[in-house]
Parts: structure tokens; C-alpha cells; sequence
């Protein structure tokens, strides 16, 4: 008598108990009339769930996020930093193909991707392309008219840089029915970057 409310109930556990947030409770002297979420790091964990479960739908699989993969910076006399994207994903289990996966909850099915975003992309992609790949990475955002999917191509004189995959999912849908659409971006990106052999599914 409650499947209906199963997508309410996914969400809401993704918000309160999947998400690890550690600031929503925090009691104070100050009232509110609201409750804050910081949407940026909610996003990141429902894509970083949705993407790896459409990853293994034709055998793919996330790489750990062991400190050997972190892009790190060492600059002078300042502590060394590191980062790496939201999820890195390759086609198979024994392949070495990576696919930097960054979710930003921005409206980029109305907008176009700000330069920093691209910048960033690029770094990732190039980062962690395989030897003789072209440099790709994907971007997951938030859709309201459906899921939507389109590439950005970037050049140089020097040549081409990179492709960013631009993925919307559709927030209006449940989890389970944004994965079909992820599913085959992921596929068809990483089919590219796995040297063109056909994945399952």
C-alpha cells in the first residue's frame, strides 16, 4: 500500500541518512522557519549513487577513491592540496579507462557551462585519460523539462583539448527512472573512451 510513496521515501533517505550531513541538527540560540541543506554536497551524493549503479548495468564499475588517484598541487611554501571528481568510472572491471564524473547543481539545461566549470572539466579530463584516449569527462546537473544530453567539443590551435558530456536528469522523476538516462550517456562516453567496442545491455 505504500509503493507510491517508495520515491518520496529514496529521496528523503539520500537527504537525511545517505548523504553523511552533520549540520542539520546542530542546536543553537537562533530560530529559523526553515531548514538550510547545502544542495551542492546533496547533489554530489545522489549522483555519485545513480552513477555508479547505471555503471554496473553494463558491467562497468567506480574506481576507489584511493589517495593514488587525487590530482595534487604542490605549491611553495603552502600546504599541498588535492581533489579529484565527484566519480571515476571505466567500462569494465579490468579496464583502465577512466571517466571523471562531477555533479554541479547548477541550471545548466537553461544556461551555459560557466568557463571555471569547463577549466575544471578539462583538467579531470585530461588527467585521467588512458594512453592514446581523447580527453573526456561528464557533467551531471539537475533538469526540470526532462533528462537531457549534449557534448561541448573544445580546440585550440594546437589541436582538440577535450569533450565535456553535459547530462541533466530530471528532478521531477524518481531516482530509479533517471537512471535509464544516465545509463546511456555513460555508455555511449565511455564506449568512446574504452577504444569504440560495444558495451553490455
Amino acid at each position: 500500500m505504500n509503493n507510491r510513496y517508495q520515491p518520496a521515501h529514496i529521496w528523503a533517505a539520500l537527504l537525511l541518512g545517505g548523504g553523511g550531513f552533520s549540520d542539520l541538527l546542530v542546536e543553537g540560540t537562533q530560530q529559523a522557519e526553515s531548514l538550510l541543506v547545502n544542495m551542492n554536497r546533496l547533489w554530489e551524493a545522489v549522483v555519485r549513487r545513480l552513477a555508479e549503479e547505471a555503471a554496473t548495468t553494463f558491467g562497468g564499475s567506480p574506481f576507489p577513491a584511493t589517495e593514488d588517484r587525487f590530482i595534487v598541487l604542490r605549491e611553495q611554501d603552502r600546504a599541498t592540496r588535492s581533489f579529484r571528481p565527484d566519480v571515476l568510472l571505466r567500462p569494465r572491471p579490468d579496464d583502465r579507462s577512466q571517466l571523471p564524473v562531477d555533479a554541479k547543481y547548477k541550471r545548466y539545461d537553461q544556461h551555459a557551462v560557466a568557463p571555471d566549470d569547463i577549466h575544471q572539466l578539462l583538467t579531470y579530463a585530461h588527467s585521467y585519460r588512458g594512453p592514446g584516449e581523447i580527453p573526456r569527462a561528464l557533467i551531471v546537473h539537475p533538469a526540470e523539462l526532462g533528462s537531457v544530453h549534449r557534448s561541448i567539443t573544445v580546440r585550440a590551435p594546437s589541436g582538440h583539448l577535450g569533450t565535456i558530456d553535459v547530462v541533466g536528469l530530471d528532478v521531477h522523476q524518481s531516482p530509479q527512472q533517471t537512471v535509464p538516462a544516465l545509463t546511456s550517456a555513460l555508455r555511449s562516453v565511455l564506449c568512446c573512451i574504452g577504444g569504440g567496442q560495444d558495451l553490455a545491455g
